[in-house]
């Protein structure tokens, strides 16, 4: 999920490292963001927040507003959530304004409205426990000056507004779980989820921050005002897992196993709808097995492996007309026909950890792990 109201976070699990329980995106590690549930009472929370900067109070003004509602009947537990906040400009330590910088999109936060819309639900019926979650993000940044990229530290170029359209993220996830902890094969899992992403981001123009740009023409070097990337994912998955404990093979022998599948489509195209990337969709197919044992009192031992296979499917486009700001001047780059076709990869990977308990408060622990994925496939099809 590319935006979050923190106010309907639980908790955050961080895992450093890769394991076998996941793949694609968690090479270096796991961050799990447990979202909130209704509570065991009917309760409606309200929280809000005032915010300004004495530098320039009007135009750094702020505010924001969340609400959330808890309904318990019974078995049946359900959590409404609407969050609303903006933030006027920003400015540092020294008074200066810091510049939206719109070369990444969202690198200063000013000028910016967060809209966010929640819907948990929990069902749970003797060993049988379903959640549903629904999430609804829209952020807009309205840049009003570019960066002055040429001054140190950056500044913001009060004499050149911004012209492009405003920086957008929206998003759409869902998420339904089913659990149950009382089969003869452990606790089982089963979860499916659907994210559709929408991200503008901003029109740079050219400079020594952005030296290799969209041109009207291959005869007519200046920038075209069109040149604003839009990128459109859409990310469908199926996950099931299964814990199981094998004390019975060996004392404390705990094995989590199980397979997921899941599906990624990417287009990115400029505001006038031209493709800037090869179109591209990508399954992937794992099964993994992660076990955990205790060997003696003192010292914890944990490993496992998991199979990898992404099957992706590069579209053919043409890259469009681009031009390049060097030292020697501006070149153009005649558009260019991009072949796409099919392509797969696989590979096994390993981990393997240990955790030594010196005394009760002291660990000292070792590990090595094993990680998979594919870079940014597009990005080598948007500098073809």
């Amino acid at each position: 999920m590319a935006l979050i109201d923190t106010n309907s976070i639980e908790r955050i699990e961080i895992v450093r490292g890769s394991n076998a329980q996941f793949g694609n995106g968690a090479t270096g590690g796991t961050i799990n963001i447990i979202t909130k549930q209704a509570g065991d009472v009917n309760r409606t929370e309200v929280i809000t927040s005032l915010t300004a900067q004495d530098e320039d109070v009007g135009d750094s003004f702020g505010g924001g507003i969340f609400v959330a509602h808890d309904r318990r009947i019974d078995e049946l537990g359900l959590r409404f959530e609407f969050g609303a906040d903006t933030i006027g400009d920003l400015f540092d330590g020294d008074g200066r304004q810091i510049p939206s910088d719109p070369l990444v999109g969202q690198g200063g936060g000013d000028n910016q409205q967060n809209y966010t819309l929640g819907f948990a639900l929990d069902y749970t019926a003797g060993s049988h426990q379903f959640d549903l979650r629904f999430d609804y993000n829209r952020f807009v940044q309205d840049i009003e000056f570019i960066t002055d990229y040429g001054t140190d530290p950056v500044s913001v170029d009060f004499g050149a507004p911004y012209t492009g359209e405003p920086v957008e993220d929206e998003t759409g996830a869902l998420t339904v779980s089913y659990r149950n902890n009382d089969l003869g094969i452990g606790e089982l899992e089963l979860q499916a989820f659907f994210t559709d992403n929408r991200r503008q981001a901003a029109f740079v123009p050219v400079g020594i921050a952005n030296p290799l740009y969209y041109p009207i023409s291959t005869t007519n070097l200046v920038q075209d005002p069109n040149a604003q990337t839009v990128l459109d994912t859409r990310t469908y998955g199926l996950r099931s897992t299964v814990r199981s404990d094998l004390s019975t093979v060996l004392p404390g022998l705990q094995v989590t196993w199980g397979a997921d599948l899941a599906r990624d489509e990417v287009e990115q195209s400029l505001v006038n709808g031209v493709d800037v990337i090869a179109p591209m969709e990508q399954t992937s197919v794992a099964a993994f097995a992660q076990f955990d044992v205790a060997l003696g009192e003192r010292f914890d031992l944990s490993g496992g492996v998991r199979y990898e296979r992404f099957d992706l499917t590069v579209q053919d486009f043409v890259r469009p007309d681009a031009a390049q700001l060097t030292a020697g001047g501006v070149f153009a780059l005649p558009a260019l026909n991009v072949i796409g076709g099919e392509f797969d990869y696989a590979a096994f990977v390993f981990n393997l950890g240990g955790v030594y308990h010196v005394t009760s408060n002291t660990s000292v622990f070792a590990g090595f792990s094993q990680g998979f994925s594919i870079p940014d496939v597009g990005a080598f099809t948007r500098r073809a």
